[in-house]
């Protein structure tokens, strides 16, 4: 620990105020984080991250308020997505770039975005969803290709 106050973890440089994270340079008020560098601030439970501010459960990841997402870089207001770059406002949407209020990449205005994506997010809070990494599948294993391509091996 080198130039950092109120950490846990190891190999942590410039930090203050987070806790159990690993191989990360200037981060603040954060915590569960590995492989987090440049101007990390209230970032929570991420491996692979740059320049990120509010951002929760994900994987290289470079933003702002980006959660529950994978490969996103350069974007703001994300929820649940997959390799977004450069996009805002999408919720539940993978490979977009340059985008802006999409929901499962369907575009949206403004206000049927709000209006769609809060009908979602009840939805999910009822069935104890939201707020969670990816939704588990409804499929059993055994009903999916992969069991088939398992069983073949």
């Amino acid at each position: 620990m080198i130039h950092s106050e109120n950490c846990t973890g190891d190999y942590i440089y410039n930090s203050k105020n987070s806790h159990d994270c690993f191989d990360v340079n200037d981060c603040e008020d954060c915590g569960h984080l590995y492989e987090a560098v440049n101007k990390i601030k209230d970032c929570y439970d991420i491996y692979a991250l740059e320049q990120a501010e509010f951002s929760y459960e994900g994987v290289s990841n470079w933003g702002f308020n980006i959660n529950f997402s994978v490969g996103v870089w350069f974007s703001s207001n994300i929820e649940y997505c997959d390799a977004c770059q450069t996009c805002k406002d999408c919720l539940g949407c993978i490979s977009l770039h340059n985008k802006q209020y999409c929901i499962l990449n369907k575009q949206y205005t403004k206000e049927e975005y709000e209006r769609e994506k809060a009908e979602i997010i009840k939805d999910m809070r009822a069935k104890n969803l939201y707020g969670r990494w990816f939704p588990p599948s409804p499929y059993k294993f055994e009903d999916t290709l992969a069991a088939d391509h398992y069983e073949a091996l």
